[in-house]
C-alpha cells in the first residue's frame, strides 16, 4: 500500500513538473520584429542628449488607421494622435521632433501629424 502511494506521489510530482515546464513556454514574448495589433513602447525618452526614434509598419495588405497615446510617466498626462498607413507602409519619427504633415509626399502616403514631445519627457507610447 505504501509503495503504491509513493509511486502515485512520484508520478503526480513528475506530471506537475512537466506542466510547469511546458506552461513556461506559453508566455508572451516582447519583440521588435514581429507584427502586433497593440504596440507598446515602454520607454520613450527625450532629453538634451537622448531622443527615441520610433518605427511603425503596417505589415498587412490593407490600409489601416492607428490610434497612438504618449503617456507621461511623471505627470500621468496623455497626448494622442492618429496615423493612417497604406498597405505595407513603414513610418518613423524622432519623439522630440514629432512628424509634420508633408505636402511633398504622394497623395495618401503621408501618415499624418505626430506631435513633438517636450524636452525631459520620460514615458511610454501605446498604439492600437
Amino acid at each position: 500500500m505504501r509503495t503504491t502511494l509513493r509511486t502515485r506521489a512520484g508520478w503526480l510530482g513528475l506530471a506537475v513538473s512537466a506542466c510547469m515546464l511546458t506552461g513556461g513556454a506559453a508566455l508572451a514574448a516582447t519583440t521588435t520584429d514581429r507584427p502586433g495589433s497593440i504596440l507598446m513602447f515602454p520607454k520613450v525618452v527625450t532629453t538634451g542628449t537622448r531622443d527615441t526614434v520610433i518605427q511603425i509598419t503596417n505589415t498587412g495588405n490593407m490600409a489601416g488607421d492607428v490610434r497612438c497615446f504618449y503617456i507621461d510617466g511623471a505627470q500621468c498626462l496623455e497626448t494622442d494622435f492618429n496615423l493612417s498607413l497604406t498597405r505595407q507602409q513603414p513610418t518613423f519619427w524622432d519623439a522630440k521632433q514629432g512628424r509634420r504633415v508633408s505636402p511633398n509626399e504622394p497623395a495618401g502616403l503621408d501618415p499624418g501629424l505626430i506631435p513633438p514631445l517636450p524636452s525631459n519627457f520620460q514615458g511610454a507610447l501605446v498604439c492600437v
